[in-house]
C-alpha cells in the first residue's frame, strides 16, 4: 500500500515545487509568503541549494548513474542560461552564468552518450 503511494507523493512534491517556482517568477512577494522564506535569508537559501546540487552531482558520480548525470547536467545548463538571461536583464554581467551553462551542457551531452564508450 505505502509503496504504491510513493510515486504519487513524488509527483505531488514535483508539482508543488513547480508551482512555487512559477509563483516566485511571477509574484516574488507571494512566493516568499507561500514558501515561508524571508528575503534576508535568500543568500543562505541559495548557498544551501548550491551545496545540495553539488551533493547530488557527487552522489550520482559515486553511483555511476550516467543517465541521471546527463539529466542533472542538462538541468544545470538550463539553470546557467536562465540565470544569465535574468542577470543580463537587470544589467549584470552574465559571463559566468553562460560559462556554467555551456560546461553543464557539454557534460550533459558527454554523459548522455557515456555508456556507449564503455569497453
Amino acid at each position: 500500500m505505502l509503496a504504491n503511494m510513493v510515486p504519487i507523493l513524488a509527483v505531488l512534491l514535483a508539482a508543488c515545487l513547480l508551482m512555487l517556482g512559477l509563483v516566485f517568477l511571477t509574484n516574488p512577494a507571494k512566493g516568499f509568503r507561500l514558501s515561508g522564506h524571508e528575503q534576508a535569508s535568500l543568500p543562505a537559501v541559495m548557498g544551501g541549494r548550491y551545496v545540495g546540487l553539488a551533493l547530488i552531482i557527487g552522489g550520482l558520480m559515486w553511483m555511476q548513474d550516467y543517465k541521471a548525470l546527463a539529466l542533472a547536467f542538462g538541468i544545470g545548463a538550463g539553470f546557467g542560461f536562465f540565470d544569465a538571461y535574468v542577470t543580463q536583464k537587470v544589467g549584470g554581467v552574465a559571463k559566468g552564468h553562460l560559462l556554467a551553462g555551456l560546461v553543464s551542457g557539454a557534460l550533459a551531452i558527454y554523459y548522455a552518450g557515456f555508456p556507449a564508450f564503455e569497453g
